[in-house]
């Protein structure tokens, strides 16, 4: 499930932003020239006089120093760590001689030295001064030939200074704390001589400031988890200062609100490597009820939320998913209830697809091994998290790798793609190019959340992505889409069919109608906020949902960002104009210094589906920081799979269940929703989804009849059958009838006016249609009986059916019964006995099933048949090509098309001239060629040095045009060739070949 945090992150400043480390690693010539015009500048006051030895008026700030400056607690100034460090380069910048703070040694000793239940606060007090605003009217300072230098009247010195303080802290662990926890408070200013009347903290247990003392501990046990508030309260001079910030705890067992804790594994982590990628699973479930039920494994989605998180504050995060799905709003517990869920997070969630994929693929095999061979899983993906699971399910497929889920659920996958808007795209790398400005460099050097606009799952994920050099590139996107088109979606194990179910989180929309936006909108305007002083600071503690952010006031120092981003509605419009420029100006003097950062504009493509303007699920962006609080995000047609659907109106034309939409049944809103949200109705559709069943035989005849179980949904639910023409089944009851026989689907589907739900049961209607075929080894008779169609065969392997199937043998010798046998075989042998007089047997053959009876099929052999033949049956396809099939005994057949092959029969005493060309009885003339084949040397069945004889049989067209003509019926056919020795004279032998049309 992707964090409500994430698009914050992915579309502005986090790529900026890090709560570990944020440097001035080098100074980019913007900054250093800027901050040489202000040495410049004053030059002429005389450092000394300056009695903090830090000037406000030199420095290029990134906070806004009187938010910090211990006065009061407001929602506006809480503490974080890019605050803290934002203070601390803020104040270094401001030297004018004084000693700095070293702020990666300070990050690393306090983060070094934090875990999850021992915190080391960083303390930093600083006093700096400032020019008063009326320093130049009042004559304290002198301006000249853009010089500012000391006032001196009579002989003394003007005092043009104010002062203040920055004062704040920073813990350097980010997550979940643990209940009982100890606190360390350092102050980080190694320099400071200054002297502390007192030193007050509130851990924010309840218990309100106690004193202590820098460098001891403070150990402390929260009753409550969640959000809570430490403040810090120090005293100088006789005058107090304040600080806050929030803290998230844990108090051991995460619950349910209301009701009794549980007890939690803490992880179960399933590691491949894939490529240059390391993909961890981890596992998160609840031990306390785990494999009693049925196994609902949930696959999240791009979640980066966790860059900041360990593997140890990870796994709250998967209890706390876990329990966001298991108490899902709208009764979605009624359906969660009914399974034991384990929640799977993905560490390296910006890794390619595939190695997720094969991550996920042991997380299934574990949760199974846990459960009997014959339970039902299910697969519940969200997001990206569906992308991962549809692959891993088919690839197991297709490896033969048993999976045991019958139910995948997709949660608005981006099947087609997802939408970042490209205008947000283009700003991201704006916000790249201006922490490089700022000469950020070492955090996009050192931290990863950089790189998060070149993850490899980001970019097979949207259609539009564009590159770190403003170009559009769908290379990744396309490869995993010709990869996924060509697997399909999931079928299931053999005998064990898939249900493939999507809950759609975008609405309706009709072509040419836009679903969010119109013309005029804009996700990014100049209007919105043009100064942004201070701005990473007032993001960060944005980004973590601390406090709202109404108001930014420009300072001496500021960011001017002239700038728009729009949707992309129409091709080749400009969809983002960007322009940063740093502005000092002096307001006691009028002075400005300007310098550009960056300046770009982009159009958007000319030709191709304008994303922002369809149907989509929508996600949503805080609005202080954007003039439109949601973006399109999966577009409806992504979502079902439907590559001709982004202009479709979903409600007015719902898609047909497996022929518009590869989903048997699925369920979307009336409105777009947020992405990955349970909406209204979602639990009803899904109860009914997972509780019915069509019930019935898999072998069915006319007359017998289907139903939808439990009874309750029956009424609702409307039959069809897909399969041979003639068959039918009343749209009602479920009766079928008709004569056809075959393979078919019946379809039981129950619409409803957001949902669609159709069930499906493969069947066989009546009958399979075999082929009687024989041998002869040694005196010995195998009748082999063969599936006409191998797709029937492969039905009755696939659901067990064969020993449901009676199959019923009978040896007539001169046509007098003298052997038979019921059973589950299909091979029947037999042999003449020295004193058997008896020269032609017959073989019959039949299949009962639940009192049902198939028509008898007949074999005759003649013992002293010359020769043995090899074509068991021919076919007549509704084109009318022929084709043909050999047993696995046969000769090795060296033609493209259909050939008749004869060896001798070792029991016959035949010796007379050998076969040289053959006819179809009844025709008249030789129409077929004769071709003579000996193998070198011919072996089969243990038989060695026995001569073969082909004839290339159906080539002649006359000849297939016959055959056609005798197959009109469904029932076999018998075709008569006659065999000729020299000349065509000397009539050898008729052989009888069954015919069959498909």
């Amino acid at each position: 499930m992707i964090s409500k945090r994430y698009i914050i992150i992915f579309l502005l400043t986090a790529m900026v932003l890090s709560p570990w480390s944020y440097l001035y690693a080098q100074q980019t010539s913007a900054l250093i020239d800027i901050k040489a015009e202000l040495d410049s500048l004053f030059i002429g006051l005389d450092k000394t006089k300056i009695p903090t030895g830090y000037l406000w008026d030199v420095a290029i700030p990134t906070i806004e120093r009187e938010r910090y400056n211990g006065d009061s607690l407001t929602n506006n100034n809480y503490m974080s760590i890019p605050v803290f460090i934002d203070m601390l380069h803020s104040i270094n910048s401001a030297s004018v001689g004084a000693d700095t703070v070293n702020v990666q040694a300070t990050l690393n000793y306090i983060q070094e030295q934090s875990t999850s239940n021992s915190l080391k606060i960083g303390m930093v007090f600083k006093p700096y001064n400032y020019i008063v605003s009326n320093a130049l009217t009042d004559n304290l300072i002198n301006y000249s030939n853009e010089i500012v230098s000391d006032s001196y009247i009579n002989g003394i010195w003007q005092n043009p200074y104010g002062e203040d303080v920055l004062f704040g802290y920073a813990i350097g662990y980010y997550g979940i704390i643990d209940k009982n926890v100890s606190f360390t408070i350092t102050d980080v200013d190694s320099a400071s001589t200054l002297q502390y009347d007192t030193v007050q903290f509130d851990p924010g247990d309840g218990g309100d400031y106690r004193n202590v003392s820098l460098g001891s501990t403070i150990n402390v046990t929260y009753s409550t988890g969640g959000l809570v508030e430490t403040r810090l309260k120090i005293s100088v001079g006789g005058r107090s200062y304040e600080s806050h910030y929030l803290l998230d705890v844990n108090i051991n067992n995460v619950s349910q609100s209301g009701s009794t804790p549980h007890t939690y594994l803490p992880f179960e982590d399933k590691t491949i490597i894939y490529g240059r990628d390391t993909c961890t699973a981890r596992i998160t479930y609840d031990t306390s009820v785990a494999f009693n039920k049925k196994p609902l494994i949930v696959s999240e989605g791009f979640d980066p939320w966790r860059l900041f998180n360990d593997k140890d504050t990870h796994y709250y995060s998967g209890i706390n998913d876990l329990y966001g799905i298991v108490n899902a709003p709208n009764n979605m517990s009624i359906v969660f209830n009914n399974y034991d869920v384990f929640y799977v997070d993905w560490y390296n969630y910006g890794a390619d697809i595939r190695g997720n994929a094969e991550a996920f693929k042991k997380v299934i095999e574990w949760v199974n091994s846990h459960y009997a061979s014959d339970t039902p899983t299910a697969v519940l993906g969200q997001s990206m998290g569906g992308l991962i699971a549809r692959y891993a399910l088919r690839d197991m497929e297709i490896k033969n790798v048993l999976h045991n889920t019958t139910l995948f659920l997709s949660h608005d996958v981006p099947y087609l793609g997802a939408n970042i808007p490209l205008g947000l795209m283009y700003t991201y790398w704006d916000l790249l190019d201006a922490s490089k400005g700022l000469g950020l460099n070492s955090v996009l050097d050192s931290f990863t959340i950089s790189d998060l606009g070149n993850y490899q799952a980001i970019k097979q994920m949207l259609p539009l992505y564009v590159n770190n050099f403003y170009n559009i590139n769908t290379t990744e996107f396309q490869s995993l889409q010709d990869t996924l088109s060509y697997m399909g979606f999931p079928h299931g194990d053999p005998g064990r069919r898939i249900e493939n179910v999507a809950i759609i989180n975008g609405g309706r929309t009709g072509e040419g109608t836009l679903s969010r936006y119109n013309n005029d909108d804009y996700f990014f305007n100049t209007g919105a906020f043009a100064s942004l002083p201070g701005l990473l600071s007032v993001i960060s503690m944005f980004l973590m949902n601390k406090f709202d952010a109404t108001v930014m006031i420009p300072g001496p120092g500021y960011y001017d960002w002239s700038y728009y981003a729009r949707p992309f509605l129409h091709n080749n419009e400009t969809v983002h104009f960007s322009k940063m420029t740093y502005i000092k100006n002096f307001l006691w003097t009028g002075l400005t210094i300007e310098r550009d950062i960056f300046n770009h504009n982009h159009k958007s493509p000319l030709t191709g589906i304008p994303f922002d303007g369809v149907s989509g699920s929508f996600y949503n962006i805080d609005t202080v920081l954007l003039d439109k609080d949601t973006i399109t995000f999966i577009p409806t047609a992504s979502a079902m799979a439907m590559s001709n659907g982004f202009y479709r109106d979903f409600l007015a034309n719902k898609p047909e269940p497996i022929v518009d939409t590869p989903f048997d049944s699925y369920v979307l809103p009336d409105t777009s929703t947020y992405h990955t949200s349970f909406y209204s109705g979602i639990a009803d559709f899904l109860s009914e989804v997972t509780e019915t069943e069509i019930l019935g035989r898999a072998i069915a005849f006319p007359g017998d009849a289907f139903s939808i179980g439990p009874a309750s949904y029956a009424s609702s639910f409307v039959w069809s059958i897909d399969g041979p023409s003639g068959l039918s089944i009343d749209e009602t009851d479920g009766n079928i009838s008709g004569t056809a026989t075959g393979l078919a689907t019946v379809i039981a589907k129950d619409e409803g006016a957001r949902s669609v739900i159709s069930k499906r049961k493969e069947i066989l209607a009546g009958f399979p249609e075999m082929v009687l075929s024989y041998n002869v080894y040694g005196g010995q008779y195998n009748v082999n009986a063969e599936y006409v169609d191998e797709e029937v065969e492969e039905f009755i392997d696939k659901y067990g059916l064969a020993d449901s199937l009676t199959f019923r043998w009978v040896l007539e010798k001169d046509g007098i019964a003298v052997d038979s046998v019921s059973n589950h075989s299909l091979s029947f042998s037999f042999s003449f006995a020295e004193a058997d007089t008896s020269q032609t047997a017959t073989v019959r053959f039949r299949i009962t099933y639940n009192g049902h009876s198939s028509v008898t099929s007949s074999l005759n052999m003649n013992r002293e048949a010359p020769f043995l033949y090899n074509v068991e049956a021919v076919y007549v396809s509704a084109n009318g090509s022929v084709s043909y099939f050999t047993s696995i005994l046969n000769f090795p057949i060296y033609s493209g098309t259909p050939m008749l092959v004869l060896r001798d029969n070792p029991a016959s005493s035949y010796s007379g001239p050998s076969p040289m060309s053959a006819e179809i009885s009844g025709l008249g003339t030789f129409l077929v060629i004769p071709f003579i084949y000996i193998p070198s040397p011919p072996m089969r069945g243990g038989m060695i040095g026995d001569p073969c004889y082909g004839f290339d049989i159906f080539s002649d067209s006359d000849v297939q045009d016959y055959i056609q003509s005798v197959t009109e019926s469904n029932s076999p056919l018998l075709l008569d060739v006659d065999i000729y020795g020299s000349h065509g004279h000397n009539l050898i032998q008729t052989i009888t070949i069954p015919i069959y049309r498909w």
